[in-house]
């Protein structure tokens, strides 16, 4: 949706004034308030958001030490200049301080690592939206309740859990990832795509887990210390064991060793070019727990597109109604925004 704005100058305000926005950039073309991330954060309070465009260089590992909003390009941005806004390794709240880094937001980067603080209850209520992690090596080392991913990528790593409660992994596609270590029954893995060469691993030590709506192809639900999960209405597909539920595990409505019909994946892989919507005919179309699709395009957090762009309006131009100001008169724009969803 569009919405046109007028604005004059001095008399709008942006955002409340508990919270603010801190822009960071280190392109000399698109200068931000800051030019290093860490100084930005450094700088912030708990509450800010900080936008951080797309460069050509990484802004490399930062550490976190408040409640505060990461917004990102997206991974793969739909725009003329496609740059991208990339991390190294986020570290959450490594001084435990009274809250620290509880509820951060981490939306539309292309990042390595992300890892909370395990001391005094951990790092809780993380979100993790819209994030393309790069491969090798684990990816995340959940430390803390409440944590949330959704619309990420993750390629050839591993996901660790480390037997925390409350978490929620929904609408990502694993490329050649795992997720490890939980016997939480209040771990959901909901609407994911685990793709892998076969004899690839989806899950390891997973126990007492809802598994429900996702699609394996390639990659394997079944590994060592998978038991008494339920697995509900997964499709499975040229895995190195489609059958599911299998030994102590149980659930229904799964679809074992039928292949998913995506519009176009022809390969048990991840690509920017591949349509992983699922064809009329898909076994998994409205067939999942709540009666939507099976896989990323279904459940409580579809996919919108492979651009990770975060939900924040974007400026698509700009236009000066007065170029020419008298003394003590106010500048007038009018400026055009998309919202994306």
């Amino acid at each position: 949706m569009k919405k046109i704005l007028t604005l004059v100058v001095g008399s709008f305000a942006f955002f409340p004034s508990e919270a603010k926005v801190i822009t960071v950039s280190n392109n000399q073309n698109s200068p931000g308030q800051y030019t290093n991330l860490q100084t930005a954060i450094n700088a912030a309070v708990t509450g800010d958001s900080i936008y951080v465009h797309g460069a050509t260089t990484s802004y490399g590992n930062i550490t976190i030490k408040k409640q505060l909003s990461l917004i990102g390009t997206g991974y793969n941005p739909n725009k003329a200049n496609p740059l991208v806004s990339e991390i190294g390794n986020i570290q959450l709240d490594t001084l435990a301080a009274i809250s620290g880094a509880s509820g951060t937001k981490i939306i539309g980067f292309k990042l390595n690592y992300v890892s909370g603080y395990g001391g005094s209850g951990g790092t809780k209520n993380i979100q993790l939206r819209r994030n393309y992690f790069i491969s090798g090596g684990t990816k995340i080392a959940v430390k803390g309740t409440g944590w949330v991913l959704e619309n990420n990528i993750f390629n050839s790593s591993s996901v660790n859990l480390n037997n925390n409660v409350n978490i929620i992994i929904r609408n990502n596609i694993f490329n050649g990832c795992y997720i490890m270590l939980s016997n939480q029954p209040s771990v959901v893995i909901a609407n994911n795509i685990f793709f892998g060469a076969s004899p690839a691993t989806a899950l390891m030590y997973m126990s007492n887990a809802l598994i429900a709506n996702n699609i394996f192809m390639g990659s394997s639900p079944k590994e060592t210390g998978v038991d008494n999960n339920t697995f509900s209405n997964n499709i499975t597909y040229q895995t190195a064991y489609d059958t599911i539920p299998f030994g102590a595990n149980i659930g229904s409505g799964n679809f074992v060793g039928i292949n998913p019909q995506f519009i176009n994946v022809p390969t048990n892989a991840f690509d920017y070019s591949y349509n992983f919507t699922l064809d009329t005919v898909s076994p998994g179309k409205n067939a999942g727990t709540d009666g939507t699709d099976v896989g990323i395009y279904g459940g409580a957090m579809p996919f919108v597109d492979m651009t990770g762009t975060p939900a924040i309006p974007q400026i698509k131009s700009l236009g000066i109604l007065n170029p020419v100001i008298p003394v003590g008169d106010s500048l007038r724009v009018i400026i055009k925004a998309k919202k994306q969803n």
